[in-house]
């Protein structure tokens, strides 16, 4: 019984100590512009926009507002299949992809700004060394301060910076 008490009282203060989970670490954000392996993409941000309203279609019924103290954040990538087989790459993304602000609060894909969106990534098979470049919108308080993309992967979460928007 001691030995199963020592033991937990370990793991209790590895987890404590924040040595206990892979998202505790502290993870260098990355610029936009830059690359990074995820899985089998080869992922790229080109660039990051701040809007009130998505109205890309020019009809109310496609538009989307973001509301009152909203914006939406839309978030540029391009996205190479590195791997040997096809892949979807909005399909494993959707998911995985946060905006994180200054107090780490995280910020998922907004479906009704991604509908609204001409340039939406939009689930399809993707051939092995093909590219496809595409936006996700994501709902976020105006004029977040340092924002991040995050893509919460399987090895730890990936961040890049989107203070500097371009």
């Amino acid at each position: 019984m001691s030995g199963r008490v020592s033991w937990l009282a370990a793991a209790v203060a590895l987890v404590v100590a924040g040595c206990g989970t892979a998202t505790s670490r502290s993870v260098p954000a990355q610029p936009l512009g830059a690359t990074a392996r995820v899985g089998q993409w080869e992922v790229t941000v080109v660039s990051s926009r701040e809007t009130p309203r998505i109205d890309e279609y020019h009809q109310e019924a496609l538009a989307a507002d973001a509301g009152a103290d909203s914006a939406f954040l839309v978030v540029k990538i391009k996205a190479r299949n590195a791997g040997d087989k096809k892949a979807d790459f909005a399909a494993e993304m959707r998911s995985r992809l946060r905006i994180r602000d200054a107090d780490r609060y995280q910020y998922p894909v907004d479906t009704y700004g991604q509908a609204a969106l001409k340039a939406a990534f939009v689930s399809r098979a993707i051939a092995p060394g093909e590219t496809e470049i595409g936006e996700w919108a994501f709902r976020v308080r105006s004029e977040l301060p340092r924002p991040q993309l995050v893509v919460n992967w399987e090895t730890g979460p990936l961040l890049w910076d989107l203070a500097a928007r371009r």
